[in-house]
């Protein structure tokens, strides 16, 4: 038997609810799950061109054009506009007003473009001193666009150099070329990672960190258990996928980082194989654990076997995504489970099998052996999730 149960949600998760709103996020379609990020500040205060196209104008090189338009958009109703026939180098638009940038300090720039052809398109991070000169280019990323209908995104990162106190973002052509394209959802931000973005419409905006927690009991045991979960990475950087601790050195908890999973049991953090999971993927991890030893296994491989001895974990939370900054998913959860049993190679391959899609209690409960015990599913559709009535008392 099963009961459905409610998760404990909080801060600026990406859902399929918020999806839906179609303000701001991920730019994901609206079922990918619950995205699961770090807090963060868009500083540009016209990302969204959902009222004017203040604070932008076009470089006028090529004579080429812009402003707001309803024709096309990923978040509202709105977006930015540059038309240039003539082809030209560094034909686009650009900020006419600075932001905040601190010398030392490391920010990622961010925008959503949809190309009318096939266009070479750079967004550049320019920085000034406090007299308002330009001192250099910080970052310029550029890559091919393509009339294709969509909005893709491109980002830049940097570390203001000397004298730096403010930057400003340009987003045109690279080389001597002509150029018809939409941006919307233009951010800048601090840190080495672009977040969702965050919609802006005449002052800066802020996202608070997002957080999922699952009630600590009846779902394993600190000698015995297992998680299972579909996600999809969504930064390069650090990627926390599950916590379930009391501190931090009395604890079970996984994650991704550097190429390889970290697992961790009381004081023991250690590195478990090398799987390179490209930003924008989704993967099936699935994490294993005895009285002595733990082991993961990544879409559907065989498990690692390393030794690792239990601590006796009094469980006060359990986080899907990691509950503090350091451990953040950074990404989109698309499913979860946890098993009070000890999976085994053949359940790992059943469970990759799943896919993205969210399977259903029934389908979860045949993908693995009896004795392996499913006792949760989050489905990631909702704050709901359903829970064995059979499970063992994992806060214990």
């Amino acid at each position: 038997m099963t009961t459905t149960e409610s998760l404990t949600t909080s801060g600026g998760l990406i859902t399929p609810a918020t999806r839906e709103l179609n303000v701001d996020g991920d730019g994901f379609p609206v079922d990918s799950g619950y995205g699961i990020w770090p807090a963060a500040t868009n500083l540009i205060t016209n990302g969204g061109f959902e009222t004017n196209f203040t604070g932008w104008v076009a470089e006028n090189e090529s004579g080429g054009t812009s402003g707001r338009s309803t024709d096309a958009s990923l978040f509202g109703s709105a977006s930015a506009y540059f038309i240039a026939t003539t082809p030209a180098d560094n034909a686009g638009i650009r900020m006419t007003t600075s932001v905040a940038a601190a010398s030392g300090s490391t920010f990622t720039a961010s925008a959503f473009i949809r190309s009318l052809d096939t266009t070479e398109l750079a967004l550049r991070i320019a920085e000034y001193d406090t007299g308002g000169n330009f001192l250099r280019l910080g970052a310029a990323v550029h890559a091919e666009f393509t009339d294709d209908g969509e909005f893709t995104r491109i980002t830049a990162t940097a570390t203001m150099g000397a004298s730096t106190t403010q930057a400003r973002l340009f987003i045109n052509t690279w080389g001597s070329q002509s150029a018809e394209f939409y941006v919307d959802g233009i951010q800048f931000e601090a840190g080495p990672i672009a977040t969702p973005y965050i919609e802006t419409d005449g002052s800066t905006e802020s996202r608070t960190a997002g957080r999922v927690q699952m009630p600590v009991a009846g779902l394993f045991t600190a000698t015995q258990g297992a998680i299972a979960t579909r996600w999809r990475r969504g930064a390069a950087s650090t990627s926390g996928l599950f916590s379930w601790r009391d501190a931090t050195n009395d604890e079970i908890r996984i994650g991704y980082d550097g190429g390889q999973y970290l697992v961790s049991r009381a004081t023991l953090n250690q590195g478990e194989g090398a799987y390179a999971i490209p930003v924008g993927a989704a993967s099936t991890t699935v994490f294993r654990w005895v009285s002595d030893n733990v082991g993961v296994s990544h879409n559907g491989g065989v498990f690692s076997s390393n030794t690792n001895a239990a601590t006796d974990v009094v469980a006060l939370e359990a986080d899907i995504g990691g509950p503090v900054s350091l451990e953040t998913l950074r990404g989109n959860i698309l499913w979860f489970a946890t098993f009070a049993g000890t999976l085994t190679d053949a359940d790992a391959a059943a469970l990759n099998a799943l896919g993205d899609t969210p399977p259903t209690w029934a389908q979860l409960v045949s993908s693995v052996a009896i004795c392996a015990m499913p006792t949760a599913l989050w489905r990631a559709e909702d704050d709901t999730f359903i829970k064995a009535s059979y499970a063992p008392d994992g806060g214990s």
